[in-house]
């Protein structure tokens, strides 16, 4: 929530409080760990200190991101593929015998396997990326 907020602009810990609704105390201590993990640096500006995000923050962020869409995507799919078993093993069908439910079963988990993979690829590829920088 800090990094998503700090997207935006710039701010300071009492304007990110009040955002956040989390003591100054807290969010401080919190704010002392990002910088120190290099996703947030420290800006002082007169008797201000604003913080900000470092390119690290926002890569970190966009990692997050795309994880998200990632695993949204795949438990869409894998929620369509299990409707279609249900409808396709109760449903009267014109196919070959041959064609059972423990096939359908079998294309799921192959297709599980496969949006499996692809999910952690993704994960691997931006991890490395979020490292090299």
């Amino acid at each position: 929530m800090i990094l998503k907020a700090l997207q935006e602009r710039n701010k300071t810990l009492s304007e990110l409080s009040r955002e956040l609704s989390v003591t100054k105390p807290s969010l401080f201590y919190h704010m002392l760990k990002l910088s120190e993990r290099g996703l947030v640096r420290r800006i002082k500006r007169n008797k201000f200190v604003y913080y900000s995000l470092t390119e690290k923050g926002e890569n970190y962020i966009k990692l997050l991101l795309s994880l998200t869409i990632s695993m949204i995507l795949s438990y869409g799919l894998l929620s369509l593929l299990r409707s279609d078993s249900y409808v396709s093993s109760s449903a009267p069908t014109r196919l070959p015998t041959v064609y059972t439910s423990a096939n359908v079963y079998t294309t799921n988990v192959f297709v599980a396997f496969i949006l499996s993979f692809v999910f952690l690829f993704t994960i691997i590829y931006f991890a490395l990326l979020l490292l090299k920088r």
